[in-house]
């Protein structure tokens, strides 16, 4: 059975709050967004979620922790009822005393007849984040191996903030072309290998983040392609970025 938890998108919280005259207080966040749960399969499943925090080590693994005290997490629905090949739609409002913040909706998926024992788990990570790396804080290259026709990008984000790449575009000297965006973590590093069915060789590289565009120039590499892991959590390849916007708070 394969279950599949759709991340629809990835939100960041504004910056709302207020100042005491005797001391100042630290400004809350405030996100709100939802996700989509499928049941593919051929029998319901009850879907438990659990809001969570979570961390990562230097691998790009993930470590689910309990929610930190300094976040709310307010979800429609807890406890959801799908039936087979079906899907649910469940929002989220958060408050965060911090930025930024790790949130996650932990999704356990239990079959609904007992006798079916094949239950999965998956996880909707939330980043909060209300500022953004500067422009010396992140390394882009861009390689071609043309004995293995694929173009490698590389993306090292040294800041303490989350890199949202919006779209990535490659140019040769006939045509040009887009790809889809991804996301970057604090201190992590991503390598994105995209295979190159085209006769034109690529020459530049852009990526577009929230207010800058990066470009590099295409090295032609001649060795063998190495497969090196990425330094960032698999979920990162399926966040969906969207422009950074304040969120109101929630009523």
């Amino acid at each position: 059975m394969i279950l599949l938890l759709a991340l629809c998108l990835l939100r960041l919280g504004g910056s709302l709050g207020s100042c005491s005259s005797r001391k100042p207080q630290q400004a809350e966040r405030f996100s709100s967004g939802s996700i989509t749960i499928t049941n593919p399969a051929d029998y319901p499943v009850n879907v438990l979620l659990r809001p969570m925090s979570f961390t990562c080590d230097g691998a790009g693994r993930q470590k689910m922790l309990p929610l930190d005290n300094s976040v709310r997490i307010v979800v429609t629905e807890s406890v959801l009822w799908i039936p087979a090949h079906q899907t649910r739609h469940v929002s989220y409002r958060i408050r965060s005393q911090k930025s930024p913040a790790w949130v996650a909706l932990h999704a356990r998926f239990v079959p609904v007849n007992l006798s079916i024992t094949d239950e999965q788990e998956a996880n909707y990570c939330i980043y909060i984040d209300d500022s953004q790396p500067e422009r010396s804080e992140l390394e882009l290259a861009a390689n071609y191996h043309p004995g293995d026709h694929v173009l490698s990008l590389r993306l090292q984000n040294t800041s303490a903030h989350l890199a949202r790449v919006h779209r990535v575009a490659c140019k040769t000297d006939e045509e040009s072309f887009t790809l889809p965006g991804f996301a970057v973590l604090p201190g992590k590093c991503i390598v994105r290998e995209v295979p190159w069915t085209r006769e034109s060789v690529p020459d530049l590289v852009s990526i577009l983040l929230d207010s800058f565009e990066m470009e590099s120039e295409v090295t032609l590499q001649a060795t063998e392609l190495v497969h090196a892991p990425s330094l960032t959590p698999n979920i990162s390849h399926e966040f969906h970025v969207f422009p950074a916007a304040p969120s109101k708070a929630p009523a």
